[in-house]
């Protein structure tokens, strides 16, 4: 992408050479806007296993020579990096996978045959360090759930789960030779999607790690982050003010409902299993709702019940809390009573 010559970013060849601009909303990469950690959560999904079997064959295929055999792997391997996130939205980066760019002013031969293997081989280690190391740094975080914080929740998280040195590194503790990254920085004035103007900090990156690492960062900054779906597995970007366990993409095995949805029933269906209050507040419900379905209670009178219940039952909850941390027992019966008294 051609950026003007008084800026800091030289015009570059390599696919994984680009240019982000950072506001305090989104992210704008080639005219292209994203949300804080939408990229990272969609590297986290991406299927990268038929690519990184293909990069051994492809060096093998560089170190010999091998010319006809080179060039049929890396078109293979350029059809798979077009289908990734990122580059399946970017006609400039596939533009530099399918054809010999040659800048006179930068370079004073034509690139070679096997000019790409180094950026090839590059994405690679970048993509292993994102399905290994980002993964489980990302499970981790959340392997304790803390009570939500007005301010820096994922900071939160990090410290609360003894995460915290992990964080200093674009390979989250993995290498010490792979995290140290140079992303000079720029500012500008470019009006955003809103067409207010808006201060940007324009940042080139080297290596698509460099980009995640500061994208992921970038995102806990926010109030945004990646989510590993409790049901399904993929993650998902948890975006600020919200709290899910589950994603919203389809369920595995079902036709019309969501991860979210079978997952809060589930959960919904566990507390009611585990808790004798909640046992009692959903019969007396089935109970009443039985009335209203054969015409002897109004809905009026069964909301009015209902809205009761609901308090019942939270005053319940807390009342057998305070009997269990006194060592006394909780009279079920009595509040069964309570619950279907109208």
């Amino acid at each position: 992408m051609a950026i003007l010559g008084k800026d800091l970013f030289a015009f570059d060849a390599n696919f994984l050479h680009f240019t982000a601009l950072f506001s305090a909303d989104e992210i704008l990469i080639d005219a292209q806007n994203y949300k804080y950690g939408e990229l990272v959560t969609a590297f986290l999904n991406c299927d990268a296993t038929g690519y990184l079997t293909l990069i051994p064959q492809l060096r093998e295929a560089g170190a010999a020579q091998d010319l006809p055999r080179y060039e049929s792997l890396a078109e293979q391997v350029n059809k798979l990096i077009c289908a990734m996130p990122l580059f399946c939205a970017q006609t400039e980066r596939q533009q530099l996978l399918e054809v010999d760019y040659f800048n006179p002013f930068l370079q004073k031969e034509p690139p070679g045959p096997f000019r790409m293997l180094d950026g090839y081989c590059q994405l690679a280690e970048d993509l292993t360090v994102v399905h290994e190391r980002y993964a489980w740094f990302i499970k981790e975080i959340f392997y304790r759930q803390i009570p939500k914080q007005e301010r820096n929740q994922f900071a939160w998280q990090i410290e609360e789960n003894g995460m915290r040195a992990f964080v200093s590194g674009r390979s989250l503790g993995q290498s010490r030779e792979a995290d140290s990254a140079a992303s000079p920085v720029q500012y500008e004035i470019r009006l955003s999607q809103s067409g207010e103007p808006c201060i940007y900090e324009k940042r080139n990156f080297a290596t698509l790690l460099d980009f995640l690492y500061t994208d992921l960062m970038k995102a806990f900054m926010y109030g945004h982050s990646p989510k590993q779906c409790k049901l399904c597995g993929r993650f998902f970007l948890q975006e600020r003010g919200f709290s899910y366990e589950y994603c919203n993409g389809l369920a595995p095995e079902q036709q019309d409902k969501t991860c979210r949805e079978v997952g809060a029933l589930n959960s919904f269906r566990k507390k009611v299993q585990s808790n004798e209050i909640w046992k009692i507040h959903q019969r007396a419900y089935k109970k009443y709702y039985a009335r209203v379905l054969k015409k002897r209670m109004s809905k009026a009178e069964f909301n009015i019940w209902a809205q009761k219940a609901e308090r019942l039952r939270d005053e319940g909850l807390q009342e057998e809390q305070q009997a269990t941390r006194m060592g006394t027992a909780f009279d079920y019966e009595a509040f069964a009573k309570r619950m279907n008294d109208r």
